[in-house]
């Protein structure tokens, strides 16, 4: 063991020794990272890379010889969704990687996410979803009433994104990560002020001719952005006021936490 620290403390020295840029998304899911990552890796002329150890199957926690790798070989960046962890934050602030925190309208994310677990059931063969490590779905979901299915992500997932939230709102607040935190609904309803603000955020200037090509050109993209139906305000009408305060009541437990960006008032 005390070999392998060995080995990965002299690659990641060489590793911090060049000009390769690093960069990081890391969001809740159903919040149109796809297509932020386009738009990112076009606009910074950058590689797509996994910070992660495995894409799928852990994507809850960074990865230092991944990370290392990825500096080595080229200019990167990585889209994942890991919460603000102590281990996480470390490596971070290891290389200097201050990251995009992409969030949502929590309403909004329960209804999409049902409609990707209706769609995508059928089709495992192993007769569940892990869905990116954040929850574990079986088909029996697909036996459930409407009302019982939003009940189901409320009390098994959306947890989840409370903790993803509060960790990096933390975070960021106690000064001990520098993220920007930006939303689904501004990137969606503007991407040029998105794009103009992440280019602040990492000290870099780009003319508005260069942000409105790559905006023409990455939405062109459009199986590789996966965007879905995308419906804002959407959460609320199909939720019951019982699950709106069910959700309201999880965020409760973080009283030091501000909600607004993801709709808690």
């Amino acid at each position: 063991m005390e070999e392998i620290n060995q080995f990965l403390e002299k690659k990641y020295q060489e590793s911090i020794k060049n000009d390769n840029k690093m960069y990081v998304v890391t969001s809740f899911p159903k919040s149109a990272s796809s297509y932020l990552n386009n738009l990112l890796t076009t606009l910074f002329e950058c590689k797509k890379a996994i910070y992660c150890s495995i894409r799928r199957a852990n994507n809850q926690d960074l990865y230092l010889p991944n990370m290392i790798e990825s500096k080595l070989s080229t200019s990167t960046l990585a889209r994942h969704h890991f919460i603000g962890t102590l281990n996480n934050m470390e490596l971070l602030n290891k290389f200097n990687l201050d990251p995009i925190v992409l969030v949502r309208n929590i309403y909004d994310v329960v209804p999409s996410w049902r409609d990707d677990f209706v769609k995508d059931l059928p089709e495992n063969e192993d007769d569940s979803t892990g869905h990116m490590g954040i929850g574990y779905v079986t088909k029996e979901f697909l036996s459930f009433e409407h009302e019982k299915q939003m009940d189901f992500i409320i009390d098994m997932q959306v947890p989840w994104l409370i903790k993803f939230y509060a960790s990096w709102y933390r975070l960021i607040q106690q000064n001990k990560i520098n993220g920007l935190m930006i939303s689904y609904e501004n990137l969606t309803l503007n991407a040029k002020d998105t794009l103009k603000s992440i280019s602040k955020f990492y000290k870099e200037e780009f003319s508005d001719e260069v942000y409105d090509n790559i905006i023409d050109k990455v939405s062109e993209m459009k199986a590789s952005n996966n965007f879905n139906v995308g419906i804002k305000g959407r959460g609320p009408k199909e939720l019951t006021p019982k699950q709106i305060e069910k959700i309201k009541k999880l965020c409760s437990y973080y009283s030091d936490v501000d909600f607004s960006l993801i709709g808690i008032n």
